[in-house]
């Protein structure tokens, strides 16, 4: 064989070896080939798993309440500072109030305002009022206690939840109760109810933890379609009008502009912790108007752990 006819031999090989690896002949067919494959290899594994999307959808759920908690507890040290030379009404009215400002601008960046009216009906009014009496008692006992012992004591709430739930119908395994268990006995032990410096503050605090857990219960019961942040409006709104109420009979005092940093700033973590703990116990969509990816829409749409990958719409449209 001559050296050209070599050379033209290789030159087809190469070629066919190309056009085998490159689909129709275009450049990169090995990267989409394989992307192609990959996209299989999910959709199958997706089939294959059907519980995949709900543990995806648990798992945001859980920190989204992790970050919540985060965030209550930062505005908590906040107000409890705060509250040395405020009063506990005024306080809580002032920055329920900047709060209040705060989500309704979400709220409307997120085009909610025309369903606004949904804030004061059904589920939606229970759980705010039983949200603002929940909160106003935890911040009344975080202003007589240690922050410590309040925070640890609120953290129960997910316990008092489990307890709910189980009278409520759901399934509850013995390992569960045996947690549930120790961790009662770790709420007496911050309690102290039969030592010597018992405060009666600790009690508030602890019928505020169950009225939380009821608050996160009552969630479930919103309808679907109601969008996570007008829930959110309506406990901010909520707990402002209470507080404003007790604040005329508690009265008010002058304050300077660093209280009123230290609230701006306690109003900025508490809007995001409530809307948080809505995504976390009601499964809103919040995200769905910043058009999310499927798998990150499913992970926000974890209510009742049903995790279903949908495709992305408009805030509060199904």
């Amino acid at each position: 064989m001559s050296p050209r006819s070599h050379r033209e031999g290789g030159r087809a090989s190469a070629e066919r070896e190309g056009a085998a690896a490159s689909p129709a002949g275009h450049p990169g067919g090995e990267y989409r080939s394989a992307e192609q494959g990959g996209a299989s290899t999910g959709r199958n594994a997706a089939a294959g798993d059907p519980d995949g999307p709900q543990l995806h959808a648990n798992r945001a759920g859980i920190l989204a309440m992790i970050a919540s908690m985060g965030l209550f507890i930062v505005n908590d040290a906040l107000v409890k500072y705060a509250s040395q030379t405020m009063p506990a009404a005024q306080l809580i009215f002032i920055r329920g109030v900047m709060a209040t400002i705060l989500v309704l601008g979400a709220a409307q960046a997120m085009g909610a305002m025309p369903r606004i009216g949904e804030i004061a009906r059904g589920w939606v009014a229970i759980r705010a009022l039983v949200d603002a009496i929940g909160s106003v008692l935890f911040l009344v006992s975080l202003f007589q206690l240690p922050l410590a012992n309040a925070t640890a004591i609120n953290m129960a709430s997910p316990l008092f939840i489990v307890v709910l739930a189980a009278v409520l119908g759901e399934r509850v395994g013995g390992s569960r109760w045996l947690a549930i268990g120790i961790g009662f006995v770790g709420i007496l032990l911050i309690i102290q109810p039969h030592s010597e410096g018992f405060n009666v503050y600790a009690i508030v605090c602890v019928v505020a933890t169950v009225l939380i857990a009821v608050r996160d219960l009552v969630t479930r019961r919103v309808p679907a379609g109601v969008p996570s942040i007008l829930i959110t409006v309506s406990n901010t709104v909520a707990v402002t009008v209470l507080a404003g109420g007790l604040s005329l009979i508690e009265g008010w005092r002058a304050f300077d502009a660093f209280e009123m940093g230290l609230l701006t700033l306690a109003a900025a973590f508490l809007a995001a912790a409530y809307y948080l703990i809505v995504i976390g116990t009601h499964g809103r969509r919040g995200f769905d108007r910043w058009q999310v990816p499927g798998s990150w829409a499913a992970a926000a749409d974890g209510r009742r752990g049903a995790g279903r990958i949908r495709r992305p719409t408009a805030l509060g449209k199904r």
